[in-house]
This record gives C-alpha cells, structure tokens and sequence, in this order.
C-alpha cells in the first residue's frame, strides 16, 4: 500500500528512477538521495539568479519597478519554499542598490525616512510614484525637444512651421525683397522649399521603403506556414477535409479510419522548427475526387499515419513526381493527368486549398496489422498480469511494441488487497463433480438495474463461471436452480456437490430440499473460515478488481459495476 501511495503521487519521468526498487523504504532512501542534492542546487541557483537580477526602466515590454519588485518577490517566495528564506532588509537593500542613475536621488530620500516605515510595501509604493513622476517629466522635456526639431520650408530655421512662418507674412505685406527671392522646388513644382526639403518627394520614397519591408515580411512568414497551417486546421477542418500542401513531402492523414490498409514503420516526419514526430503507420486509401463535373475513383499510396496531426495534407511534390500536373487560379487549382484529363480539383479556403475528396468508408474496414503496445492490451485485456498478456499474444501471433510499465497507476487503486491464502488442489475429475459458491454484497452502490449483490457459481473442473446479480439475497435459491438446469442442459452433466459458506442464503429449509431432491451434496466451510472456500473469494476478488480498475480507468460512474463484471 505504502508503495502504491509513493507511485500515485509521482510523473512518469521520475517513475525510472525506482524501478528496481523492492520496498517503499528503499523508493524513499532513493528519491530522497536524488532529489534533495536538487533541492540544495536549486537553492544556490535561484540565490544567484537573486543578486543578478537587474532593474530595467519602464520603456515598451519593460514593466520597470513594478517588474523588477515583483520578480525579487517570486525569487523570494521559491526560497521559502525550499527552507531558505529572505529577510525583507535583504530585498529592499538590493532594490536600493539596483537603482537606475535617474532614480539615485530616491535613495537618500529613502534613507531620511523613519525607520518604522520603512518596509517593502511602502518602498514599493513610494519607488512607483517617483518612477511616474520622472516619466511624465522626460515626456515634457522629450516633446519640447521635438518642437525645436521642426523645421519651416520657407525660411529654413526651426521650431515653426510654413503657415507660421514670419516670412510669409511679410511678402502678403507687399515686400518685394521675399518675391524676388522665393523658393521653388523641382519636384513637386511648388513654392517655399527646395527640392531637400520637399515633403512629397521624403513621402513616396518612405512608401517604397515601407513597400519593400512589407515584401520582406511575406517572405519571412512563408517559414511559418506550418503553424498557421495548424491552427486552420484544429478549426476550419474536418477529420475528412485534405488541404493541399506544397511543402509536405508525402501525403499524411490523422485518421486512421481513412485507410483501407495499413502497416507499421519505423519513419518520422521531419517538421518545420527541426523537431520530429512519430509515424504511426503507412498505407493506402480509397476515395473519390471531385474533377469540376463528376465524381472520379481514385486511391492515394504511401500515406503517412501520424495520429500527432490535425489536419490532413495533399502533397504536391508527391502529385508532380507521378507525373501529373498542377495549375492553378486564383480561387482554384486543378491536378492535370499525362493526358490533359482533370482528376482533381482544389478550391481556394481562406489562405490554403481545400481537395474536394469523398472518402470510400465502405472499402476502409480492413486496417491489419495495427501494432499496438503491450500496456494498451492490457487496459484491453481487463487489467490482467502482463504475463498472460504476454502468453496471451503469442498464442494468437499478435505482435506488440514497447516495454511493460510495471507500475499501471488504475491496477494500483483497484487491486489494493490482503495478501492470498494458498490455493488448494483440485479433485474434480469431470464437469459438475463440484462446484463453487459464493454471494458478495450488499455494495455500497446499486447498479444501473438496481442490483446490491452478486452470485458467483464456479465449475472446479473445467473453471467455468456464471454471474447472477440479485437485488435481495432471497433470489438466491431461484438462481441456483436455474445454474443446476443450465448445466444438465449444456453438459448433460449433473451437479454432485455445492461448496459454500454457512450464509444464510445457502443455509435454509427451501435451498436444501432442493439439493435433496437432486441428490446434491452440500458441503459448507466453517463459519469465519472463507479460505475453506477461497476458490469462490479469490474469483470474487478477481471480478472486483477488474470492476473497479477498468471503471477507474475511463473515468466512469461507479453504478456501472455490474456491466462491468458481466
């Protein structure tokens, strides 16, 4: 139990390190080994990520005090964590001490105050009123310096402009002297600057300059394709939809129903920002593709499974090398044959091209050889020992891949248990010669039906079994007498002995004249002795087990037990 606790409570990754672990204490000796030198080296690195720590003034992204204080809090509070915490001297000390030159002046201030006050709080608050402050400061200084920056076409000083400027006003006044010498620009053919200062000429060559860097960005987003090709997909795309792809150099499909065949590969898909992901599988499949008139029968080879991916893409590099042709419009792009025959057709969607297929679901039944891991047969295979599951394979020539996870977190909460008692010799030398008995319940919830408790009959020699679920203890015997009738009329046998305990379900007037009457022997285990009968408990622990490890493991409503055993 205490082993089962350590491994609920850990990720996978950690998982490894206690794998060849036997007992809790030697899993906590072991976690404790690795993962308190960690702790202390997590401690040193956080100290020195601490006193690195700079201020940045408040400027775009930068958040300035407010960040900078906040991120010594963060440091401060992971300390605490770990057993090493910071005094509240020690994060103001290097706060004062990590202060910008324009803000300097705000440590004497600070020094002067009385010492009661001074806490990190009303740092906090006095250091973001002082950094507001000096910003609308620096705004005001900044805005007058941009005015001494503007300069007049007319007389060609700053800090005006042309409709301002005292030039203009004297040569409305008749002055002759600014007539004979006003300026005329040769690009625009307007009066009052030079060709210099020309403001339509600075315009268009800023627009062509804009121009230029918006073409740079196009071609600076074609990288990132993949990641706008995802997010269509997730939304706009349905699980039969194809877009096609120029840059994927096979066909790939997410589901796997799609396939009329598929088989297992050892492949990755190499992705865009260097990564790699898994291929499942490779196959064919049967569709039809729309050609602008009709409906065409086609079938697409070599197309990757990755399950990873949202959305299914038509690869044109594929189409070109088996020799057909693309051409393609603005709204529309069509797949040519050697013949000049349209086979496809591909409509404009949003900023990617949808194919117009219709997947063949009647022809896509057949998937073979779907390898699947050895811990997916076993939530398959209701939670059993991997080494029936294992013997169970290869009995079938059922190939699997992937190691065994000793540790299946749903076996761990459903078969927690006191150990077995050691299981007795069977002397059953034919079918119904004996047979086991025993009721569980009442359970703690009813069933969908309303069953509370159920029946286990058990065969000792051929091991088979039947459930009955009751809702009163009372349909005991009515199900007993339907087993002893099912097995003469299956077997052509006939029960010889019932073991049971001393219930009174079993032990009454009306279920022994019925054995009576059938010449059934009736042996019963002493009372508060159930391994006397612990062919019956130890199947009744099996079913339970399985239950509630398979109900647990999909997440399912406890009331379902009875469907579950059944």
């Amino acid at each position: 139990k205490a082993q089962a606790v350590i491994v609920l409570r850990m990720e996978e990754q950690p998982l490894t390190h206690i794998l060849s672990c036997t007992t809790a204490a030697e899993m906590w000796e072991k976690l404790m080994s690795i993962y308190e030198k960690k702790s202390q080296v997590s401690i040193h690195l956080l100290q020195q990520k601490f006193f690195a720590l700079e201020f940045k003034p408040r400027f775009k992204h930068n958040e300035g005090a407010a960040g900078f204080i906040s991120q010594l809090e963060e440091i401060k509070s992971t300390l605490k964590q770990l057993g090493e915490d910071l005094s509240e001297k020690m994060v103001i000390t290097k706060i004062l001490m990590s202060l910008p030159d324009n803000l300097k002046h705000f440590v004497s201030a600070w020094e002067s105050t009385a010492s009661d006050n001074q806490t990190l709080m009303e740092l906090t608050s006095r250091l973001l009123i002082e950094e507001e402050r000096l910003n609308k400061s620096e705004s005001t200084v900044a805005l007058m310096t941009n005015k001494r920056e503007i300069k007049c076409f007319s007389c060609g000083r700053h800090g005006h402009v042309q409709k301002y400027c005292r030039a203009n006003r004297d040569e409305s006044k008749g002055s002759t002297r600014q007539s004979t010498t006003r300026k005329t620009c040769n690009y625009c053919k307007k009066q009052g600057h030079l060709l210099a200062d020309c403001w339509f000429k600075k315009k268009k060559e800023n627009d062509k300059s804009q121009a230029n860097e918006t073409s740079n960005a196009f071609m600076s987003t074609v990288g990132d394709e993949c990641e706008s090709l995802a997010l269509i997909g997730e939304s706009d795309f349905g699980n039969n939809d194809w877009c096609m792809d120029s840059g994927a150099s096979d066909h790939i499909c997410f589901d796997a129903k799609q396939f009329a065949a598929i088989h297992d590969t050892n492949k990755v898909v190499a992705m865009g920002d260097g990564s790699t992901i898994k291929v499942t599988g490779v196959g064919s499949i049967k569709l039809e593709a729309w050609n602008g008139t009709q409906w065409i029968r086609s079938e697409l080879n070599h197309v990757l499974y990755v399950p990873q991916f949202k959305i299914n893409l038509f690869s044109v590099g594929k189409v070109l090398d088996n020799g057909y042709t693309i051409r393609t419009k603005k709204d529309k792009s069509e797949i040519i044959d050697k013949h000049g025959s349209i086979r496809a057709v591909a409509l404009r969607h949003s900023k990617f091209f949808k194919m117009f297929f219709r997947i063949n679901a009647q022809s896509n039944t057949s998937i073979c050889n779907a390898v699947g891991s050895l811990n997916d047969w076993h939530s398959k295979l209701v939670h059993v020992n991997f080494d029936l599951v294992k013997r169970t394979l290869k009995q079938h020539n059922i190939a699997y891949e992937g190691n065994v996870n000793p540790f299946c977190k749903d076996c761990l909460m459903g078969k927690q248990h006191k150990l077995s008692f050691n299981k007795s010799e069977s002397s059953a030398v034919e079918i119904g010669q004996l047979v086991h008995g025993d009721l569980c319940g009442p359970l703690e919830i009813e069933s969908i039906g309303g069953a509370k408790y159920f029946l286990l009959l058990k065969d000792d020699y051929s091991n088979f079994r039947v459930v009955y679920f009751l809702k009163h203890k009372s349909e005991t015997k009515r199900y007993i007498v339907n087993y002893l009738q099912l097995v003469k009329n299956q077997t052509g046998k006939t029960v010889k002995t019932l073991r049971t305990d001393n219930g009174l379900e079993f032990v009454n007037k009306e279920l022994g004249e019925i054995l009576l009457q059938n010449g059934i022997r009736h042996e019963k285990s002493c009372c508060y002795t159930p391994q006397q009968n612990g062919r019956a408990e130890r199947e009744n622990r099996t079913l339970m087990e399985a239950a509630r490890t398979m109900l647990h493991s999909k997440n399912l409503s406890k009331n379902l037990w009875a469907e579950a055993i059944h």
